[in-house]
């Protein structure tokens, strides 16, 4: 690609910076956002009165505190869904701003992924959400749907789970689709959610294709992995006992491999999406629309033109 040579650079060292600054920032807040809860835990639940050392413990404090247990894990689920949709929302905003700079206005910079990220949050937050109801919970509901099928057979659950995860494959790609166009175009949500399905709909072929791309590439990352893990354990299995302080060596050079990776193969997948949509995708579904420049914010860009339902031929 001639964009990687021309803003690869910099794109990457901005992801490096961007995922450094996101990632610590997500676990400070994750760690304050705990630390809360766990004092409030402490304090409503009154552990102290708990004697560990008692082999006949007082019942009533320990069903207390399993009560208090239980409203923490409650209130932890939703906490844990609310930092999530969080950071996501500071990296893909980081990530698809700083590409799209690339890709549709020949520009870039080290810092446009930090500034992207924090300038795009709560737009990109309310996107996500959006997403969460018309794609990731039905989703959910199929899984289990399946599961319930499969009558706690694993062998016949992943048979259903695999083509039906295949199946949603473009579903996704047509989602982040929409991403790029809400914040190109900056369009209001729920017609950047219309966009996305109207590159589905209108350019199946080429959204699966993508999706397929990006599979393969996944797909060989995962390979190379496996391959450096097996290695890994081979070279483990050579002593009669494996050194602890091996493995432990081993599973750190695999993390630090995966957080070296992580940053740059981002981008590349983000360039392999954003430059098809621009360059193939948009000029099909959305005809001559594409070729403008910012268009009215209030617009969903469909242009209901029946040449526009023609580009699979």
């Amino acid at each position: 690609m001639d964009i990687l040579k021309k803003h690869g650079s910099k794109l990457i060292a901005g992801s490096y910076l961007g995922f450094l600054t996101f990632g610590v920032l997500t676990l400070i807040v994750s760690l304050i956002l705990f630390g809360i809860l766990g004092t409030i835990f402490y304090q409503a639940s009154d552990i102290s009165q708990l004697d560990f050392s008692n082999p006949n413990p007082d019942m009533e404090i320990i069903y207390k505190l399993a009560d208090s247990i239980g409203y923490a894990v409650i209130l932890m689920i939703p906490l844990m869904i609310l930092i999530y949709f969080a950071s996501m929302a500071l990296f893909t905003a980081g990530m698809t701003g700083s590409v799209n700079d690339a890709v549709y206005h020949d520009r870039s910079s080290v810092s446009g992924f930090l500034t992207h990220g924090f300038k795009k949050f709560w737009k990109v937050l309310k996107l996500l959400l959006a997403y969460l109801i018309v794609l990731y919970i039905p989703i959910m509901l199929v899984e289990t749907i399946i599961s319930a099928i499969s009558n706690h057979s694993p062998a016949l659950e992943i048979l259903l789970l695999i083509p039906f995860y295949i199946a949603t494959i473009p579903f996704h790609v047509s989602m982040a689709h929409g991403t790029v166009l809400y914040l190109q175009k900056d369009l209001r949500v729920w017609a950047a959610v219309k966009v996305g399905f109207q590159t589905l709909t209108r350019a199946f072929g080429q959204t699966f294709l993508t999706g397929i791309l990006l599979l393969v590439l996944t797909i060989a990352l995962m390979i190379g992995f496996g391959i450096l893990v097996v290695l890994g354990i081979v070279m483990a299995g050579t002593a009669s006992e494996p050194d602890p302080l091996y493995i432990v060596m081993m599973s750190l050079l695999i993390g630090v491999i995966v957080m070296i990776i992580t940053p740059p193969i981002s981008i590349i997948y983000q360039l392999i999406l954003t430059k098809r949509l621009k360059e193939i995708i948009e000029p099909r579904v959305f005809g001559n629309h594409s070729a403008t420049e910012q268009q009215d914010p209030k617009s969903d860009l469909d242009t209901n033109s029946d040449s526009n339902q023609s580009d699979e031929k």
